[in-house]
């Protein structure tokens, strides 16, 4: 699995000491964030496909 290709997204460091609560709690908001955004764009991309289709 070392070969799967992520794109745009950063490797994370290895650190020899495990990350604090709040280090894993500002990613994981990040991460959810990140995650509405992008399911409100794909939201919004559908919609005005719908609304292209309809008008004409």
């Amino acid at each position: 699995m070392d070969s799967v290709k992520t794109k745009g997204v950063a490797s994370e460091k290895k650190d020899d000491k495990p990350m604090s609560v709040e280090q894993y709690q500002r990613q994981w908001e990040q991460l959810m964030d990140d995650t509405a955004k992008q399911i409100q764009k794909i939201r919004d991309d559908e919609q005005a496909r719908k609304a292209a289709q309809t008008s004409r």
